[in-house]
């Protein structure tokens, strides 16, 4: 996307200008049928105009376009991020306006980029670089879940190919555990002979689990680089029943993206989703989660209530009551998240501004 394109009759056209430089309005080249004659001044590649839902223009690449710098400049980007907290302070959504004025005020909005509509570095908790010393929990969580993603699919893919494997290499296999089966496959001599079918899938398995192995070691090291940063930022919170490295990363990583959210436990609880919002309806009288905020916070306190609700007594006794009370399994689930976000919040405070976190039993 741009501010600037080449139109086969008209040259270089500005998006951003009334007459687009060139003497003509913005529905010559955005409303025609069929679509005006407008290319990439970088690559050459077919562009169209385009309006943003706050009334930005801006021209875009066709599809199947070349990589170019004009194509993926940042501050184009960057403009219609602006958009949204710029929009939010407005009350919402803009109406489409036809003034050229309104247009203009819009756009000087964003280019000028004021106290409002300045983007805020996504680092993880500002104290965090600080604190830490040598990364923030962001970078250590990209690191592991570039891992993540290829380490499933590749324990999957052992088990799928010995679903398929000759009987005997079939039978040998099946019933190992992963940890038995991936040792085993990786200690394994299965020949030369790449004409026999059953040597090709244990040489193919053994790659794999290679493979496997390989993946392991790397999440292993981000885990423990993961650790050392929390232990250092906030101290108290992998202390917490259910907490690991993975969500304890992930909540440090939501409450440094947005630090004006931990004013109060109540916003805090809004941007990880976990705050009540009422359906009631007539004499029904219920709640239901938000659906708004930070997807991936509210993965993680949902990882954090199944662990708890398997292994911490406290969460299991507290299910058993609810259960008899008659509430239903989402409705437990919003008042365990609930409280862990509420557990999660005074760890997080104390961590940041240096007091001492709360016991466990608080």
């Amino acid at each position: 996307m741009a501010f600037t394109a080449v139109h086969a009759e008209r040259g270089t056209v500005f998006a951003h200008l009334p007459d687009l430089g060139c003497g003509r309005s913005w529905e010559a080249v955005g409303k025609t049928q069929p679509s005006a004659p407008l290319t990439c001044d970088e690559c050459r590649h077919p562009m169209y105009a385009k309006t943003s839902r706050s009334d930005l223009r801006f021209f875009a690449h066709a599809p199947c376009a070349p990589t170019c710098a004009l194509g993926l400049e940042s501050v184009a980007h960057h403009l219609l991020k602006l958009e949204l907290p710029d929009r939010h302070h407005r009350g919402g959504p803009t109406r489409p306006s036809s003034s050229p004025s309104g247009r203009e005020v819009r756009l000087h909005r964003c280019l000028c980029r004021g106290h409002r509509c300045t983007l805020r570095p996504r680092h993880g908790h500002p104290e965090a670089p600080r604190r830490c010393g040598r990364g923030n929990p962001r970078t250590a969580r990209g690191t592991r879940q570039c891992c993540q993603g290829p380490h499933t699919q590749t324990i999957n893919q052992i088990k799928s190919l010995i679903i398929t494997a000759p009987t005997a290499v079939r039978e040998a296999l099946r019933s190992l555990t992963t940890t038995e089966l991936v040792r085993r496959l990786a200690a394994s001599r299965p020949g030369t002979d790449l004409a026999e079918p059953a040597t090709a899938v244990k040489v193919a398995l053994k790659r794999l689990a290679k493979r496997y192995r390989h993946l392991s070691e790397e999440i292993t090291d981000a885990d423990a680089d993961l650790r050392v940063l929390i232990t250092r930022t906030a101290p108290g919170l992998l202390a917490l029943p259910g907490v690991g490295t993975e969500t304890a990363g992930q909540l440090l990583v939501t409450a440094g993206d947005n630090p004006d959210r931990l004013a109060s436990e109540a916003s805090f609880a809004h941007l990880c989703t976990a705050a009540p919002v009422s359906v009631s309806s007539g004499r029904t009288d219920r709640h239901r989660l938000n659906r708004g905020g930070d997807r991936q916070a509210n993965r993680a306190l949902h990882t954090i209530v199944l662990v708890r609700m398997r292994h911490d007594p406290r969460t299991r006794d507290y299910v058993a009551r609810r259960t008899l009370e008659g509430l239903k399994t989402k409705d437990i689930f919003r008042c365990l998240k609930r409280f862990v976000a509420r557990e999660v919040y005074r760890h997080l405070t104390s961590a940041f501004s240096g007091a001492p976190g709360p016991s466990l039993t608080a």
